[in-house]
């Protein structure tokens, strides 16, 4: 009960103020605009194009899955990749079983590797290559993440020649496939169509516009958050309010920690709100039930309690909700940056390493992975609140929700080898420290 009545004390503040509205109404118009979109789905023709290269953009599906990772990134790797789907080239779709142009039908594709003599005689290596293999392998992500089958893959001996060899291959679409089937979106429910040019699986397109909306959202909402709750201590601590409040019967850590759950409260309805708006939104108009955006909750008010929890020693060290404010965002930039430029260091490092293996070592001079700055960054975000890392921790929780619907697959789609749960504990550690902080001053200070 007491908890409640400091809450009820910390929201009667905030209503104070008409940003909490405009929070609740942004959300709001949010919420309509992702339930105004609609997704038409591609032909099949074009949805198996998206794993070869054509005359007008590479493959799809190779952007979509393979370029996140930075170990497929490094110039043995990608020319591997490009020898193999530059190698082939989709001639012909047709429909063998299911609805036509649905994702879980099941398709025939001829594909023909032309001009089979000269890319030999321009690199031998081809020549001692398994062309079926290399057509297999093609679809191996998309067979290894549940979207499709490849029930066979065999040469075509009627179409066969010395020049054009020509494959049979037959895929069976699972009820996964929907999620890498290509799309046409438009917004306003119909009013405004992207360019055909902007066609795309629709996982891919749902990960970048809610990347676009939840990133904004959520940096707003902690932005605002901490501007409204920077006033919640130093309203506290004037006299007069104060001294009502010590004259009640509860320890005054207790009272600290019942304020700052109190606002921590006050951030979780606002996200809560949001998400479950775009959740409802986005799984009744795609089908796409992204459940993994409801952790989003838990990991976005966690990221704020970061810094709510450095704002509350700052406001009752000081008594300024200004500066409060201030501190408190100049601290959210320097960790911000910590963490960014780590985050690249990081990438750079892992491309290096696995140059390494590839045996083509990236000279010294070339080296940043494992430089002096990059040792420098990666101490500094050891010992920092992980806030970058919360923000890739959200990043791959929807694209890991949107692609396979399986947040067990983050291992797969990760583009690091982060450990999430040191991120949750260092951050989780100097939580506590500043709360401890904040409660021993307010234990002592004598008001």
């Amino acid at each position: 009960m007491k908890y409640l009545a400091i809450l009820k004390d910390s929201l009667r503040e905030a209503l104070d103020s008409t940003v909490l509205y405009v929070m609740f109404a942004l959300a709001t118009v949010i919420i309509l605009v992702v339930a105004s979109c609609s997704f038409e789905p591609a032909p099949a023709d074009t949805a198996m194009k998206q794993f070869f290269f054509d005359a007008h953009r590479g493959p799809m599906f190779l952007a979509a899955i393979n370029m996140r990772k930075p170990k497929k990134l490094t110039k043995e790797a990608l020319d591997s990749a490009m020898d193999i789907m530059v190698r082939f080239r989709l001639e012909k779709v047709e429909l063998l079983g299911g609805e036509p142009d649905a994702p879980e039908s099941k398709y025939e594709l001829t594909v023909a590797e032309p001009n089979a003599v000269a890319a030999m005689r321009a690199n031998p290596a081809l020549e001692k290559r398994d062309a079926v293999a290399d057509l297999k392998s093609i679809f191996a992500d998309a067979e290894d993440l549940g979207y499709l089958h490849v029930v066979t893959v065999e040469p075509l001996a009627e179409g066969a020649n010395q020049f054009t060899p020509r494959y049979r291959v037959v895929i069976q679409g699972t009820s996964q496939m929907h999620r890498v089937w290509p799309t046409r979106t438009t917004l306003f429910f119909g009013a405004w169509t992207f360019p055909e040019s902007a066609t795309a699986p629709l996982a891919m397109q749902l990960f970048v516009f809610a990347k676009l909306v939840l990133g904004f959202g959520s940096w707003g909402t902690v932005l605002i958050g901490v501007i409204i709750t920077s006033f919640f201590f130093p309203n506290m601590l004037r006299k007069g309010t104060i001294d009502l409040l010590l004259a009640r019967p509860i320890h005054r850590s207790l009272l600290l920690v019942y304020k700052y759950i109190g606002g921590l409260t006050f951030i979780f309805l606002c996200t809560a709100y949001a998400l479950l708006g775009v959740w409802l939104a986005l799984g009744i108009r795609t089908g796409v039930w992204p459940n993994g955006l409801l952790l989003l909750v838990v990991t976005t008010t966690f990221f704020f309690a970061i810094l709510y929890s450095f704002s509350t020693l700052i406001g009752v060290v000081t008594r300024s909700t200004v500066t409060s404010i201030l501190l408190t965002l100049g601290a959210w930039v320097v960790v911000f940056a910590v963490g960014a430029a780590h985050t690249q260091f990081d990438t750079l490092r892992i491309v290096e390493e696995s140059s390494d293996k590839g045996r083509n070592p990236i000279p010294d001079d070339q080296r940043w992975g494992d430089g002096y700055w990059a040792r420098s960054l990666r101490a500094g975000n050891a010992i920092l609140p992980r806030t970058e890392d919360l923000n890739m921790l959200n990043d791959m929780i929807v694209y890991t929700d949107f692609m396979t619907g399986n947040l067990t697959d983050m291992r797969k789609l990760s583009p690091t080898d982060r450990n999430w749960w040191e991120a949750l504990l260092v951050s989780s550690l100097w939580i506590a420290f500043f709360l401890g902080l904040s409660c021993l001053w307010i234990s002592f200070k004598d008001y």
